[in-house]
């Protein structure tokens, strides 16, 4: 089934969300084995210092009900946004509403409503602003099918000083064996509609494409379209493509693509050539490896130069016990040697679900955080997707994993643990006493003392600091009362 995006505080493209942070809810999702499967919360550590926490509850079929953003402000999280859902009984998404907290008082912003067919096919989703006090019409997408419930148009309008306005319009048609022949995209101007591109298709009989045509257009007048031909083997596989563009009424070969595969139908070989003075000359290669349940190892792309391949970047995955990707890698080859540029390092929990993601890229001889988009699925099979250097999700239910402690009359812990930017120090002591804490590293040497040795009440007591100019490794947090020490070992990463 198609799956609904919402962002939050942006609308992009065609379909209804919640911002370039966001979760893409699946209408119908797995049925959950435990609850410790649902996001409670991720937060987020961005470069701009502006970091976030997003709060998710969820009705009883586990559908997203609410999400409420946070904003880090002195020493403690403050409600910025929020967007609430609603869904039908098979668990389609009927409208949501996002609101602003703006001087302790939320605010209405936006407002979608989403209407189905008996199939449950989307017909029209309509959104409206909040505007002096009231919902007020602002663009709206509505769709048609035909009778086997293949999508034939899809149009965008918005809505101005009372009237709706058309904006884009995408339509498509069908053969007798429900294959699309043609897709033209096209833009409201001048009160008409002018087309932007075309596409067209024809299918072998195994209705599978092996001819597609693109036409575009622009002020009206139509580009050199290109053509595309397909080749395949005896399992389906794509094996090849050539592209041809049209000049001076004849048709010219520019470019192929040849693709070889494993008995798994993995990918192994992409050979790209072009054509000069009506000769195949080499281009670049691309090379994959899998290991265990076909998981790719690697990608090395290689460029063709005066007769010789030639190093030029490449990928390498790593993957946890369930699966999931632990580490991606992207070196360049610069010098006669594999240098790092980009990675993206995640972990998990004993459930296999996603705990941390973390971007990086390589200046100066070390890995530096560097803002970038992180997305994960969980369980159900939502979408979550944030733009940040580091992410760090918790579940429902989770409790932190319990550490040695050298006394037992007080209690002391620290989180997100590791920790990148705010570490979050929570302390309860049973009685009235001074406190004093202190981070040191693994040498022993104090990087920070905060000396609470006035008289504090017995209770839970808690304070955040900032460790974002700490070299990443460990460190240790020691709380002193009395005649008692606690003791936290901590993680810093980058």
């Amino acid at each position: 089934m198609k799956a609904l995006t919402v962002f939050l505080l942006l609308f992009l493209f065609s379909v209804p969300a919640l911002a370039t942070d966001n979760v893409n809810s699946k209408e119908e999702s797995p049925k959950l084995q435990s609850n410790s499967d649902l996001v409670e919360s991720v937060v987020l550590y961005s470069l701009t210092k502006n970091n976030r926490k997003y709060n998710y509850l969820y009705d009883s079929s586990g559908n997203i009900s609410v999400i409420l953003v946070q904003g880090w402000q002195g020493s403690q999280w403050v409600d910025s946004a929020r967007t609430s859902y609603t869904y039908n009984s098979n668990r389609k998404q009927l409208s949501f509403m996002i609101e602003l907290r703006k001087n302790d008082v939320w605010t209405n912003l936006q407002y979608c409503v989403n209407t189905y067919d008996s199939k449950d096919s989307i017909l029209e989703y309509l959104f409206k602003s909040w505007i002096n006090g009231q919902w007020t019409n602002s663009s709206r997408f509505t769709y048609t099918y035909d009778s086997n419930g293949k999508p034939l148009i899809d149009s965008t309008q918005n809505y101005a000083n009372g009237i709706w306005t058309n904006y884009t319009r995408r339509t498509r048609t069908y053969d007798s064996n429900g294959n699309q022949l043609v897709f033209i995209y096209e833009q409201w101007g001048g009160g008409k509609w002018v087309k932007q591109s075309q596409y067209s298709y024809s299918y072998d009989s195994t209705n599978r494409i092996f001819i597609e045509i693109q036409e575009r257009w622009i002020n009206g007048q139509m580009l050199n379209p290109s053509r595309y031909s397909y080749a395949y083997d005896s399992s389906g596989n794509r094996i090849s493509w050539t592209i041809e563009e049209m000049k001076n009424g004849q048709w010219e070969i520019g470019a192929r693509h040849s693709y070889t595969f494993d008995s798994n139908k993995n990918l192994l070989l992409d050979f790209a050539e072009l054509m000069n003075n009506g000769e195949w000359i080499s281009a670049n290669r691309r090379t994959n490896t899998y290991g265990t349940n076909n998981l790719k190892l690697s990608e090395l792309y290689e460029n063709w130069d005066n007769g010789v391949w030639l190093n030029s970047y490449r990928y390498t995955y790593n993957y946890g016990i369930t699966g999931k990707e632990l580490l991606f890698l992207h070196e360049k080859w610069i010098d006669g040697g594999w240098t790092n540029n980009v990675r993206r390092t995640t972990t998990e929990n004993s459930n296999g679900n996603i705990k941390t993601m973390q971007y990086e890229s390589w200046q100066g001889e070390k890995w530096v955080n560097n803002n970038n988009g992180l997305s994960f699925r969980d369980k159900q099979e939502n979408f979550f997707s944030f733009t940040a250097f580091r992410i760090e999700v918790f579940y429902q239910g989770e409790t932190p994993v319990k550490e040695e402690i050298i006394c037992t009359s007080l209690s002391l812990s620290c989180s997100p643990n590791p920790a990148s930017e705010l570490i979050n120090i929570n302390y309860t002591m049973p009685e009235p006493q001074g406190v004093v804490l202190s981070i040191t590293n693994f040498l022993g040497i104090e990087i920070a003392k905060f000396d609470n040795a006035q008289l504090q009440t017995a209770g839970v007591h808690s304070f955040s600091h900032d460790v974002s100019d700490l070299a990443p490794g460990v460190y240790f947090l020691t709380m002193r009362a009395g005649n008692s020490i606690e003791k936290k070992k901590f993680v810093v990463v980058r």
